[in-house]
């Protein structure tokens, strides 16, 4: 035994550690190849954005291969991650569909500087029918009136900025992404991701000296804010201090 843990709530000096259970969905032992076919697959998942970047003359470059690799590697943790998590079928498919769409836009964001329209509103049309196809009719109406509500709001902000200098605004890809954020995940999820999303952009400003004057890709940062809030979503884990 671990002596005694009546009285004070602390383990005495040279006790058991303290023990962190974590259900899982099948065996950790098949967690590795789990990574590496996605890996293998999200190479093919940014066949379009090569395409899409080629057909505006933007040829493979270092950054291009940088943010590739990074993308990769980033959707292969998480695809493992929500592969393991002990929870229902229908929410995985969920985040690994959403994580599919996110790499597509982080990747081209970071490349090159751009969302394109047809892959925003591609991510949002895919988000409301998930919706459609997993939400309750009551609580799919409240998140297509948030939708609504959401994107009426960025439109007049783009509306607001159309003839003004917009280099510290929200661009229009940006904009059309949160839209579809939206789609995918409830507001309240949405609202956690759009701030882990600003709060990892600002700190990345800083960290490179910038001081946020040179503006920058939004987009990697949002597909970085849903996939953390995919992850606790489907762990739901429980912290206690």
């Amino acid at each position: 035994m671990c002596g005694d843990r009546t009285g004070a709530g602390t383990a005495p000096a040279g006790g058991c550690p303290v023990r962190t259970l974590i259900a899982t969905a099948f065996p950790v032992e098949y967690a590795l190849p789990v990574m590496v076919a996605a890996a293998l697959t999200a190479r093919l998942v940014l066949v379009p954005v090569r395409r899409f970047l080629a057909g505006q003359g933007c040829g493979v470059n270092a950054r291009l291969r940088t943010a590739e690799a990074a993308g990769i590697w980033a959707m292969a943790v998480a695809a493992m991650l929500f592969s393991l998590a002990q929870a229902p079928f229908a929410e995985r498919v969920h985040a690994l569909l959403m994580s599919g769409f996110l790499l597509q836009l982080g990747v081209c964001d970071a490349a090159s500087g751009w969302l394109p329209r047809r892959m925003t509103v591609a991510f949002l049309v895919a988000g409301i029918l998930a919706s459609v196809i997993t939400e309750h009719p009551v609580v799919l109406l409240v998140h297509g009136a948030a939708m609504v509500l959401i994107f009426m709001v960025l439109l007049r902000l783009l509306m607001r900025n159309k003839y003004r200098d917009t280099y510290q605004c929200l661009g229009t890809g940006d904009r059309w992404m949160i839209v579809g954020m939206t789609a995918w995940l409830d507001l309240p999820d949405m609202v956690m991701a759009l701030i882990t999303a600003f709060a990892g952009f600002v700190a990345w400003h800083l960290t490179v000296g910038t001081g946020m004057r040179s503006g920058g890709p939004l987009g990697p940062w949002l597909s970085t804010g849903c996939v953390l809030i995919l992850i606790q979503r489907l762990y739901q884990p429980l912290w206690v201090v």
